[in-house]
Order: structure tokens, then sequence, then C-alpha cells
């Protein structure tokens, strides 16, 4: 009897428990039907409406941002295209007038100036750089296409010094053949980029070490000497120059030669002329509103204009304070604040 009595105390005490958890459960339910309906009565519909629409405005504007960088980095490609083609025309036309100069006439410039295109491609250096030595070495009397600045180049790239060395060894060869005596200074020159010159003089004359110096201290080594030790220089490293041109550098060098030529021919068949006459009807056009009074009127009225704009600007934010911004940043933090806690108050309601 006492088992049977302790067994219906349990069983009541288990109901009551269910009966209870049942209450709560319709409570929660009740809650959170009522948190639906104050959802839907709430402004929370308007500003998902709002986002939505945001969103799609957002979307909208990425696109055509999209399509104007797009349409940016195509003109700026063209841009760049048209700097490099008419760049390299005007490279060209002022080599032109500098080989017309230093060659005598404008016949002899044009053989040059292909002379170079030639050479250039069987070398590993860009055609400004050839054109530099090759003008450099004319300046001082020699003369760059009856073999010595081939045996200059082979002699630079046989030393792996490029551009600057073969400088060095232009520009000493060139003071010596210009002073019509191999001495000291140039010599040292040479030797300090890796031009044995003692020994090649050896080679070249058939004299030693001692008697070259001497002859060199009492200036009596002159321009056949100079030109026996260009010969020598290019013996001691013949084809240097073409064996650097089957590695890697080489084939970009030579591609970056022929891209060059390839916008010479097409700034010379009529854009570099075209481009000429548009900027000089510019500038024609300039002088003569510059001598009717236009270009100054043109100046006043961009100045007015600019005046103007500064004006409006500085009346829309006329009578605008620090003290106000802060006054707007702070309602409308205020404004935050409470559709948080409304939020707050709905999700505390939802779970008690």
């Amino acid at each position: 009897m006492e088992l049977s009595n302790k067994n219906l105390t349990t069983q009541q005490h288990l109901q009551r428990e269910l009966k209870e958890t049942a209450s709560a459960l319709q409570k929660v339910d009740a809650k959170a039907k009522t948190s639906s309906r104050t959802f839907k009565r709430s402004d929370f519909r308007q500003l998902a409406r709002y986002a939505d629409r945001a969103s799609g405005g957002w979307g909208r504007l990425s696109q055509r941002l999209g399509a104007l960088v797009a349409v940016s980095v195509g003109l700026y490609t063209v841009k760049r295209a048209i700097q490099g083609l008419l760049g390299t025309g005007d490279q060209f036309e002022r080599l032109r007038v500098q080989l017309n100069a230093v060659m005598g006439s404008v016949a002899e410039g044009e053989r040059a100036i292909q002379w170079i295109k030639q050479f250039t491609r069987e070398t590993p250096y860009q055609l400004e750089q050839v054109a530099e030595a090759f003008v450099r070495l004319k300046a001082f009397g020699l003369d760059p296409m009856d073999g010595s600045m081939q045996a200059m180049v082979d002699q630079a790239s046989k030393l792996g010094g490029g551009m600057e060395r073969l400088n060095g060894i232009s520009l000493a060869v060139g003071q010596a053949w210009a002073k019509e005596k191999l001495q000291g200074e140039e010599i040292l020159q040479l030797v300090e980029r890796g031009v044995p010159v003692w020994e090649l003089l050896e080679k070249a004359t058939g004299k030693n070490v001692q008697e070259l110096q001497k002859l060199s201290t009492a200036g009596k080594l002159g321009r056949d000497t100079i030109a026996l030790l260009i010969e020598e220089i290019g013996k001691s490293s013949a084809g240097a120059a073409a064996e650097n041109m089957s590695l890697l550098s080489g084939y970009v060098s030579n591609l970056k030669d022929s891209w060059q030529n390839f916008l010479d021919e097409v700034a010379q068949s009529g854009t570099l002329s075209y481009a000429k006459d548009q900027l000089k009807s510019l500038s024609d056009q300039i002088s003569i509103m510059s001598e009717d009074g236009r270009l100054c009127r043109l100046a006043q009225s961009i100045s007015d204009a600019f005046v103007q704009i500064g004006e409006a600007i500085k009346a829309n934010f006329t009578g605008l304070t620090f003290e106000g911004v802060v006054a707007s940043i702070q309602s409308a933090s205020q404004r935050i604040a409470s559709t948080l806690a409304r939020c707050r108050f709905i999700a505390r309601g939802i779970l008690w």
C-alpha cells in the first residue's frame, strides 16, 4: 500500500509538470505570435523595402562604375599607344636631324640611320644607345661604320659591362683620337674598363711594354697606333655581341628594336606629319586669339566661372557650424539607439 501511494504521488507530480510545460509552451507560442504581429506593424517591413531598393541601386551603380572603369582603361591604353607611336616618331626625327648635322648632309644622315638600325639588330643594345655611341665617336672624328664601333661593342659585350662600359671605352678612345695621341689618362680609363691596352699594343706593334710606355709619355703614340689598338680590340673580342644575341636578353632587345622600327615606319607614313600639322594649327589659332583679344576674354570668363563656383560652394556652407554638425550626429545616434532598443525589446519578448 505504501508503494502504491508513492507511485500515485510520483504520477501526480509528473502530470503537474507536464501541464506546467504545456502551459509554458502555449505562452511562448502566444508571445511569438504577438511579436510577429508587432514586427509586421513596425517599420521593419518598410525598412526591408528600402534596403532592397538600396541594394538594387548599389548594384546598378556598381555596373555603371565597372563599365566606366573598363572604358577608362580602354581610353588610357589607346592614349598610351598614341603617345608611344608619336614619341618614337619624334625620337627618330630628332635623331635624323642630329645625324644630318653630324654627317654633313641629309643623304649621309639617312645612310647613317639605316646603318644604326641594322647594327642594332645584331647587338644587345637598344637603338638609342647605339645612336648615342655613334654620334659620340663621329663627333670625336672617328668613323663608326669602318669597324671601330663594332670592335668597341664586341669588347663591352665580352666584358659584360653593358652601356656604361661601352660609353667608357668609346669616350676614352674618342678622346685619344681627338688629341691625336694615346697617353696615360686615356690608357688608364681603358684599363679600368677591362681593356688590356699594353698587351694589345704589344701584339699590334711588335714593341714591348717599356718601349710603348716611353712612346706614350713622349706623346708619340699617334692615330696610327690608336687605329692598330682599335683593330686589335676587335680581333680579341670578335663575335661577342652576336653571341649575346642568342641569349634571352638578346631576343628581348631585338624585339624592342623591331617594335621601335615598326612604330617609326607608322609615324613616318603620315601619322607624325598629321599630329604636327594639328599642333601647328592649334598654335596658330591661339596666336590669332591672343592678337584679337579673344584669348584674354576666354581667360576672364574661365576666371569668373571659377569665382562663381567658389561662391556657390561657400553659400552652401554658410551657417554650418561645428556644433551643428555634432548635434546632427548625436540626433542620428539617438535614433539608431532607439531602433536597437526596440529590437532588443521584441527579441526579449520572444525568448521570455
